[in-house]
């Protein structure tokens, strides 16, 4: 699992980690929030 900075949009800024220079579709979001971890599920189904 790689680990994103919290405030990074994964949308529409450049990656910096030589792991995220791949396609990002199948990747799966999750969002920690308050000791819960919430699934939004794979990057291709988010939008803006």
């Amino acid at each position: 699992m790689f680990l994103s900075v919290e405030g990074t949009d994964v949308l529409s800024e450049k990656a910096l980690s030589p792991f995220l220079k791949q396609k990002l579709g199948d990747f799966e979001v999750f969002v920690p929030a308050e000791g819960a971890v919430y699934r939004f599920g794979s990057l291709k189904g988010l939008k803006h």
